[in-house]
C-alpha cells in the first residue's frame, strides 16, 4: 500500500506531465515544438552523461605545475568526447522526429521566435549544467558509479526508444494535431512510468535495475 508521501509524490509526477498533452488539447500547444524540445533535452541529456561517462573513462591526473592548464585541457577532451558521441546517436534518434516535423510543416522560424519556447529551451541547457555538476558529485561518492550511468543512460534511451517506435507505426503520421498529440502523450506516460517503476521497466528492457 502506498504511503502519504509516495500517493503525493505520484500525483506531483502524472500532473507534472501530463500538463503539456493537456495544453495540446485546452491551449493549442504546439506538439511539434513540445517533441522538438523533448529531442532537444534527450539529447542534452546524453550529451552530460557522455561527459560524466568520460570522467569515469579517462580521470584526471593533476599535476601541481600544470594545474589550471592541466584542468582547461582536460575539460575540453571531456567535451568533445561528449559532443562527438552525442552528434553520432542524435542522427538515428532525431531521424523520426525529423520526419514527423517535415510531414507537418514545422514553422521553425516561428518556433525559434516564439519568447517562451526559447525559455524552455534555455531551463533545458541550464538544467543539463547544473544535472552535470550534481551527477559528478554523486558519482563521486557512490561506489557502484558505473551502474548509476546505466540506469541514466536506460531512463533517456528507453523513453524516447518508445517515442520512435510509437512514431514508426505510423500513428505520429496521422493529420492535424492527432499524430503529434499521440507523441507527446507516449513520452508523457513513458516518463511516468519510469519515474515511479523504474526497476520493473528497466528489467524488461533487460538494463540492470
Amino acid at each position: 500500500m502506498l504511503t502519504r508521501s509516495r500517493r503525493i509524490q505520484a500525483a506531483t509526477v502524472i500532473a507534472r506531465n501530463l500538463v503539456p498533452v493537456a495544453g495540446i488539447i485546452i491551449l493549442g500547444w504546439s506538439a511539434s515544438n513540445l517533441l522538438v524540445a523533448y529531442f532537444l533535452d534527450t539529447l542534452l541529456a546524453f550529451a552530460v552523461l557522455f561527459a560524466l561517462a568520460g570522467t569515469q573513462i579517462i580521470p584526471y591526473h593533476s599535476d601541481p605545475m600544470m594545474r589550471p592548464l592541466g584542468r582547461f585541457q582536460y575539460a575540453v577532451e571531456i567535451v568533445m568526447l561528449a559532443a562527438a558521441a552525442t552528434s553520432i546517436v542524435a542522427i538515428p534518434l532525431g531521424m523520426p522526429l525529423y520526419i514527423f516535423v517535415a510531414s507537418h510543416s514545422w514553422p521553425w522560424q516561428a518556433a525559434l521566435a516564439d519568447f517562451w519556447f526559447r525559455i524552455a529551451l534555455g531551463l533545458q541547457a541550464g538544467t543539463a549544467l547544473t544535472g552535470f555538476a550534481r551527477i559528478f558529485g554523486e558519482l563521486r561518492r557512490l561506489p557502484d558509479a558505473q551502474r548509476h550511468l546505466q540506469r541514466r543512460f536506460g531512463f533517456h534511451f528507453i523513453r524516447w526508444f518508445l517515442v520512435i517506435a510509437v512514431a514508426m507505426t505510423g500513428l505520429g503520421m496521422l493529420p492535424g494535431f492527432v499524430g503529434g498529440f499521440i507523441l507527446v502523450t507516449t513520452y508523457a506516460v513513458a516518463t511516468i512510468y519510469l519515474e515511479l517503476a523504474p526497476d520493473r521497466v528497466m528489467r524488461l528492457f533487460r538494463v540492470q535495475p
